[in-house]
């Protein structure tokens, strides 16, 4: 496998097996995400998606597929949820018992860790498309959490879906930027759902990825990511996690700007892009293995996948994905 493509894929994938379109049950979704984890491919695999309420029963499922190593389970809660600033930070008050048990006390290294947050802005915050008000609450929010999680927890906030609106994207990357301290704070955008309306346009996305580079905040990904290339089912064009993600980088590393950026993000045309010789490209523009891991480790986060397997399939379709030798 090329050294661009294994750092592009490092940790890219949190399994969100527990949620549409797979909607799998706990039980059946700790066991995938286990058989993920001790698999050949377990690199790519990044955490166990799960809502806080949930947490205490999947530690208890969890224990029963301790991983070979040693290594502890990973997870990243679903937080907050709310119509006002003052609703939500009530029940991440009460959310924070609850991560904190799984935390637990002392026993280094722990066997359970909440590595990541994630959390949409209250509706009020949101609709007042101020950067201050986003600012506010997500510094009120970590203060009301930092007993119960780590101190360098990544804390993802998500907008409104679908369309959105230019300038409250904006805001909102505006108002994450230099907020944290050791934590690292980010956006969360949603590409897809069960309905069109989940789906945000190229546009969105690529005005999305140039803000957060301007702003030194990271970005994660979730919903209808299924493949690597952008393409169309019916009625619907579905984005591609190589096409977004790829822009993610490209940006970063100074290789894409302007329109490019929705070019790129828009592309159909598997052979436009490539992975080869320790270089990401897509047609002319071009970023190192040292680029796309640099990008990797400050803006693109990677995103939320129902499945594992078909990011997988997908490359493979490609000729990206090396087939095991023969037996």
């Amino acid at each position: 496998m090329d050294a661009a493509l294994r750092t592009f894929l490092d940790g890219l994938i949190d399994y969100a097996g527990l949620f549409p379109p797979a909607a799998l049950d706990l039980n059946r979704a700790i066991t995938e995400y286990a058989r993920h984890r001790e698999g050949p491919d377990a690199w790519m695999l990044g955490r166990f998606v799960v809502s806080c309420g949930r947490l205490p029963e999947a530690r208890t499922l969890a224990v029963d597929h301790p991983a070979k190593d040693g290594r502890p389970w990973r997870f990243a809660a679903l937080v907050g949820g709310g119509e006002t600033e003052a609703d939500v930070l009530g029940r991440l008050r009460s959310e924070g018992d609850i991560l904190a048990a799984v935390r637990g006390r002392g026993g280094v290294p722990r066997p359970f860790v909440v590595e990541a947050l994630e959390s949409r802005l209250p509706g009020d915050v949101l609709s007042s498309g101020k950067p201050e008000r986003v600012r506010s609450f997500v510094v009120r929010a970590l203060e009301t959490l930092e007993d119960a999680v780590p101190s360098t927890i990544e804390f993802y906030v998500e907008g409104a879906p679908g369309d959105g609106d230019a300038a409250i994207d904006r805001a909102i990357v505006e108002g994450l930027a230099g907020v944290g301290g050791s934590a690292k704070v980010g956006v969360k955008l949603r590409c897809g759902g069960q309905d069109e309306t989940s789906f945000p346009p190229v546009s969105r996305v690529a005005n999305l990825l140039v803000h957060c580079k301007a702003a030194n905040v990271p970005v994660k990904f979730t919903g209808g990511l299924h493949w690597p290339i952008r393409r169309t089912l019916g009625d619907q064009a579905y984005h591609g996690f190589v096409n977004v993600l790829g822009a993610a980088v490209l940006v970063h590393a100074g290789a894409i700007d302007g329109a490019d950026v929705a070019a790129c993000v828009g592309e159909t045309e598997p052979s436009a892009f490539s992975f080869h010789e320790g270089v990401f490209s897509w047609r002319a523009r071009r970023a190192s293995t040292q680029a796309v891991a640099k990008a990797r480790k400050s803006m693109v986060a990677g995103f939320g996948s129902a499945f594992f397997d078909d990011p997988r399939k997908g490359l493979k379709a490609l000729g990206w994905w090396p087939e095991a030798p023969a037996a």
